[in-house]
């Protein structure tokens, strides 16, 4: 096996709790080494998960000790370009949570600065899902048109949206709303053919957060109770199906962040696919603010 990636995460929230610990702990070739959180609970969270790991109270310890190969941004991401930005002067590889920054500005300087490092493709980001999911399947859109609002009285920040992503053939819709007590479709695929429909979240989330290790056969297998629904028809005969989920498991984003680390292969998320989910926000809150559509191209 190759060197150990010795890595160090910058805050311990839901984000760094469930996507991202579990995952370095058990993937070969990742050492757990630090975990930076100044919260009492997460401090005894992360002691009991973490035994071998060492608890520090800020990013700084982590970004200047020598040793650590990898930093992982979890924090507030008001902090995620200062801390990005930091790891990478330091000539540390870089995971970057959703959003990747708050500007298209500063995400273009980190990919810069990736490239003058020879990091470039080793500066990572999971993407603001929606539109990351989007984008992933579909491209670039043509055009995008929002509306963003606060609609609880006490919300000090957006919590409800709805965004369309123009392309030639379709339009993607986004959605999400503070105020929906029965949850919606997760997905929704609507054409000349047919409708796929899919209810329920991702089910890693949960079993960590009940203490689950990502280790066994079955690790992201679904119920059958928020398997998707497909309805269609061939040669005139309505035919329904329900349709088993794939597994999911967030250890092949570190199996490839490893290998590619290693240069053995080529990586799976880049930074230019986070700095394309930016300007689809600021696109996104262009619209909202002017009431209009706007081209993706400007």
């Amino acid at each position: 096996m190759e060197n150990i990636i010795r890595t160090g995460i910058i805050g311990f929230g839901l984000s760094g709790r469930v996507f991202h610990a579990p995952f370095i702990d058990i993937v070969e070739g990742f050492e757990l080494s630090k975990i930076s959180t100044a919260n009492a609970n997460n401090i005894h969270i992360a002691q009991v998960r973490y035994p071998e790991a060492e608890i520090v109270p800020d990013g700084q310890n982590i970004i200047e000790d020598d040793n650590i190969d990898l930093v992982i941004v979890t924090s507030p991401n008001t902090v995620h370009f200062h801390w990005a930005k930091a790891a990478l002067l330091a000539n540390k590889h870089v995971v970057v949570e959703k959003p990747f920054t708050v500007t298209l500005a500063e995400a273009e300087e980190l990919i810069e600065l990736a490239k003058e490092k020879e990091k470039s493709g080793i500066l990572y980001d999971l993407g603001s899902h929606l539109i990351d999911q989007s984008l992933y399947f579909f491209g670039m859109p043509q055009a995008v048109t929002a509306h963003i609002q606060t609609v609880r009285p006490w919300a000090k920040a957006d919590d409800t949206f709805d965004v369309k992503l123009h392309y030639p053939t379709h339009t993607a819709v986004l959605k999400s709303a503070s105020l929906a007590k029965i949850p919606g479709a997760t997905y929704q695929i609507h054409g000349t053919k047919g409708s796929f429909v899919k209810y329920g979240l991702d089910v890693q989330e949960e079993n960590i957060e009940k203490g689950a290790i990502p280790n066994t056969p079955e690790w992201g297998m679904e119920p059958e109770s928020i398997w998707g629904t497909l309805k269609t028809e061939h040669k005139g005969i309505d035919i329904c199906s329900i349709i088993k989920s794939e597994n999911g498991d967030y250890r092949e984003y570190y199996i490839n962040l490893r290998d590619a680390i290693h240069g053995k292969t080529e990586i799976a998320v880049t930074a230019e696919e986070g700095a394309n989910v930016m300007k689809i926000i600021e696109l996104a809150i262009l619209s909202d603010k002017e009431r209009r559509t706007v081209d993706v191209t400007q």
